[in-house]
């Protein structure tokens, strides 16, 4: 990035959801994910059920 004003490139990751119960249970889904400027650097949510990935992995 030369500036500010440009948008982070995105990293390829694998997100998966890790809640019992969940239909996206241990189920990885590659996404576009935008580093963040604060730990966790990439941060998601899962589509299904709401709670928020804790296992977020670059694609190999």
């Amino acid at each position: 990035m030369s500036n500010d004003d440009e948008e982070p490139t995105p990293h390829m990751m694998i997100a998966t959801c890790r809640t019992p119960h969940c239909p996206m249970n241990n189920i990885g889904e590659i996404a576009p994910f935008y580093p963040n400027a604060t730990p966790p650097t990439y941060r998601g949510q899962c589509a299904q059920c709401g709670q928020t990935h804790t296992d977020i992995v670059p694609v190999p």
